[in-house]
């Protein structure tokens, strides 16, 4: 599991690959599709669960995700 906060929002990386934000989301620095604030860590629904490393600043979060592979749907 990975981590990053920047005061303002967060977000984890899970086992499985896949990213959970929460925080203000004034700019919509969350990814869930609006600019709502999440109290509690939620999925983003938009990224698949290939997620490698995640860090988040003031006004944006980003994932680095690995290539598919044969296995991924």
């Amino acid at each position: 599991m990975d981590a990053s906060s920047c005061g303002a929002h967060s977000v984890v990386l899970a086992s499985d690959g896949s990213c959970y934000t929460w925080g203000k989301n004034q700019n919509g620095q969350l990814g869930l599709g609006h600019a709502n604030p999440a109290e509690i860590p939620t999925m983003v629904p938009t990224l698949p669960k290939r997620a490698t490393w995640v860090a988040c600043g003031g006004a944006h979060t980003v994932a680095l995700l690995r290539l598919p592979d044969e296995n991924d749907p």
